[in-house]
């Protein structure tokens, strides 16, 4: 692969896309597109819907993906479920995405979609929350330190108004310098009782930067991808420490995970707002959490560091993080210092 493209940020009255590359918006979201494009419009930008109906082919929401990306879009954001993404990895146009350059941005399975982008466009994406999360009116809104993550690090500008001077210091401004993505898990152990922080006393690694949810590194390990020399930021939802080990051990034997640079469990999450959710006790209980560390230390070279704890995934409190990047990995905090900067000047 060649040298790593750059989108530019993005400006106020820039055209932005709509996507839904899944094909799927559950019945709870749909009014949340209609949100998510007046959301835009409100903050200063061009929308447009690129969307397909639910049921919709592979090759039939590829196109549309692909439609977008075309109509020289400068970002596009999905909506809908983000489950699905690995079947039209075969069906997307990875040239036009490196002509155009535009920012895309999501999480969750969708992300296996955003790393094989990265992959074969040569192009820097994102790993952060969907609108439907962002919005005014959305159902399960984001609180402010990730809203202002996100719209920080895609426009190189402040959002920082209301967080409060704690939170502030751990919120970046993106511009054309190089960042640090602080570990606020880290600086801030009681902000998280699910998510404790464990490094080691000192060290720091060198890698490209890799955010997935353990699911979406599944997918991947279907694929042609390397894992080599990537510092992988993982989390998940719904997941306990048992079933964390078995994906990660079905990684393993696909794939060359076991050559990466440094493990990131940044988030295992409970759902307590689900009148179904799973009994994840085990996530507060420290003994059973460092275990849990020691166990995935032994399965990895002892040259591979495994941390736990990072503003990431389907944690409360998330940072929007530029895949692709190198990155310096300090082993006692957890911080991530990028080599370069994120855009294209």
């Amino acid at each position: 692969m060649g040298n790593l493209l750059k989108p530019k940020k993005l400006s106020k009255g820039d055209k932005v896309a709509l996507v839904n590359p899944t094909g799927k918006i559950p019945l709870k979201f749909l009014n949340q597109v209609d949100n998510s494009f007046s959301y835009l419009i409100k903050e200063g930008y061009k929308p447009e819907k690129f969307l397909v109906d639910y049921g919709a082919s592979q090759e039939q929401r590829a196109y549309m993906f692909n439609l977008a990306v075309r109509n020289s879009v400068k970002a596009l954001f999905p909506v809908g479920d983000s489950k699905g993404g690995k079947d039209i990895l075969n069906f997307i146009d990875y040239k036009e995405l490196s002509k155009q350059k535009p920012i895309f941005a999501g999480f969750s399975s969708l992300s296996s979609l955003l790393a094989m982008i990265n992959y074969k466009a040569d192009l820097l994406v994102f790993y952060g929350p969907h609108l439907v999360f962002l919005n005014d009116n959305a159902s399960f809104k984001e609180n402010r330190y990730t809203t202002a993550s996100f719209w920080n690090i895609l426009t190189g500008n402040s959002y920082n108004r209301g967080l409060g001077s704690s939170l502030s210091k751990m919120i970046f401004r993106s511009g054309n310098n190089p960042l640090i993505l602080k570990n606020i898990h880290y600086y801030m152990p009681n902000l998280d009782q699910e998510i404790k922080f464990e490094g080691y006393e000192s060290g720091q690694i060198e890698g490209k930067i890799l955010a997935s949810s353990l699911e979406g590194l599944i997918e991947l390990s279907e694929f042609e991808y390397s894992f080599k020399n990537k510092i992988i930021i993982i989390d998940s939802v719904e997941i306990g420490f048992d079933e964390t080990i078995g994906g990660i051990k079905i990684i393993l034997s696909r794939s060359d995970i076991g050559n990466a640079s440094a493990i990131i469990i940044a988030s295992l999450k409970s759902r307590p707002d689900k009148n179904n959710s799973l009994d994840l006790s085990e996530l507060y209980d420290e003994s059973k959490r460092k275990n849990f560390i020691s166990t995935l230390r032994k399965m990895f070279k002892e040259n591979t560091p495994i941390l736990y704890g990072f503003p990431s995934g389907h944690g409360r409190y998330k940072l929007t993080i530029p895949l692709g990047l190198g990155a310096l990995l300090d082993l006692k905090t957890g911080d991530l210092s990028l080599s370069e900067s994120v855009f294209d000047t």
